[in-house]
């Protein structure tokens, strides 16, 4: 039985998660399985190296050098794999359901659209996309 006092808080815990479940998956469907080519091998260190860096982190510094947007930081390798995870934004195995993804789709609204004021190529996206599917290894 819920008390009086807990049904305010339910009551706003469940408007919350109402307001979050379309954005964790919204374009989700985007993303598809078909075969593409990847900007180089789909490892974490290339994901990172090659896109990361230059549009999150460091040059985009939207989640790098003291500014975590989201509350996720990817100014180093090894925090951002942990970061990415554990935010669930990447979901190992299914790049089609993993947040980032829909994300990085260019016909994202623009305030959800990542990187802002840019877009990743389809090879960068490929590349992101495979690694998570082989499993988002470190």
């Amino acid at each position: 039985m819920t008390s009086k006092v807990d049904r305010p808080r339910r009551a706003a815990a469940l408007r919350i998660l109402a307001g979050l479940i379309p954005l964790l998956c919204f374009g989700c469907e985007e993303v598809s399985d078909e075969a593409c080519t990847p900007l180089d091998t789909p490892a974490f260190t290339n994901v990172y190296d090659l896109v990361m860096t230059s549009s999150c982190a460091v040059g985009g510094s939207c989640h790098g050098g003291g500014a975590s947007a989201g509350g996720l930081d990817l100014s180093d390798l090894e925090s951002a794999h942990e970061a990415l995870l554990e935010s669930g934004n990447v979901i190992p195995g299914e790049a089609g359901k993993s947040p980032l993804m829909s994300r990085l789709d260019s016909s994202v609204s623009h305030g959800q659209h990542m990187p802002p004021g840019q877009t990743l190529s389809e090879a960068q996206r490929c590349m992101i996309a495979t690694w998570i599917n082989e499993g988002a290894e470190p």
